[in-house]
């Protein structure tokens, strides 16, 4: 029994390590950084090696345990620190003018309640709405409320915007609205791509939205 329990701390910690080591890729590639929204999980796990290292472990694999266990327990907090301590916008205040209410959102190609999200983002009464894996049902009920809209050719992501942007820089994979957002098919080849929407309120241009742009990115 105690071997087993050995074997399955290894193993935990392993996974652990291997994944979080892993996620570091995901500052330079798209795919790796799958694995760094599972973080918390791969230190929970690192960390719970490190404490059968210390209190149950064999006097003579302690070390080991140890050593896989911290290498986990860095490597994952590594991903967390940045996210919990990087500096946040003070928050404006609820009657603040000239705000701008923003939702993105993954749809999700397998999702059977596709009546049920759209009736949630329209509730949402949102300026801007990007939809990730959006599938044709979706966007035809998005429209009804945002008919301008940026389309990606080589993938299945969607900017709605209630108002006509002012100013636009749109690249050359993607088609620019209005008008109903075509089909299109997701493709290996995934590149960055920046869309900048300039506000259309009326009066002064608010602080940050025209000069400079207010700016969201979206990955294709």
């Amino acid at each position: 029994m105690t071997g087993l329990l050995a074997a399955l701390m290894f193993a935990e910690g392993l996974a652990s390590a291997v994944a979080a080591l892993v996620a570091q890729a995901g500052r330079i590639a798209p795919r790796p950084d799958m694995l760094a929204h599972f973080a918390p999980f791969w230190l929970i796990g690192a960390a719970v090696v490190v404490a059968y290292g210390l209190l149950l472990a064999p006097r003579a694999m302690r070390t080991i345990f140890l050593t896989v266990g911290g290498v986990g327990v860095v490597a994952s907090t590594a991903l967390i620190l940045p996210e919990l301590t990087r500096p946040m916008s003070p928050r404006a205040p609820a009657d603040a003018p000239h705000q701008i209410k923003l939702i993105q959102f993954n749809v999700w190609a397998s999702n059977l309640e596709i009546d049920r999200t759209a009736q949630w983002i329209a509730d949402q009464d949102a300026d801007i709405v990007i939809l990730e894996e959006a599938r044709p049902a979706i966007r035809d009920a998005v429209l009804k409320r945002h008919p301008y809209n940026v389309v990606c050719k080589t993938c299945s992501v969607v900017i709605f915007s209630k108002a006509k942007a002012t100013e636009t820089d749109v690249p050359s994979e993607v088609q620019h609205g209005p008008g109903p957002p075509w089909r299109v098919r997701p493709s290996r080849t995934r590149q960055a791509i920046t869309r900048s929407w300039a506000c259309t309120t009326p009066g002064p241009p608010p602080t940050g939205c025209s000069r400079p742009r207010a700016a969201w990115s979206a990955t294709c």
